[in-house]
């Protein structure tokens, strides 16, 4: 079952807080011992102000076609030609 999300979500609401922790390291946002006293909602925060200059974010490893072709495949986007053929009906 594909869990449904609303548009106020942000991806790092779904990880962990070791993954939290381990974002917040990797992209340098917070040394290894402060991100080991952190809570949850002071990691939410940090990644929150960090990731759009992040080395590391989900659209950082796709190009357009990757990214469409899985949204498709997910249901999450028409493909050209279901869209094209809904224009036409």
């Amino acid at each position: 079952m594909r869990p449904d999300y609303d548009a106020s979500s942000y991806l790092w609401n779904t990880w962990s807080d070791s993954e939290l922790r381990a974002w917040v390291v990797k992209e340098k946002a917070a040394d290894n011992a402060k991100a080991a006293d952190m809570k949850r909602h002071e990691l939410e925060n940090l990644v929150s102000a960090n990731y759009n200059k992040a080395s590391d974010t989900i659209s950082s490893a796709w190009n357009e076609n990757s990214m469409k072709g899985w949204l498709v495949k997910n249901g999450l986007l028409k493909s050209d030609a279901e869209a094209t053929k809904d224009q036409v009906n």
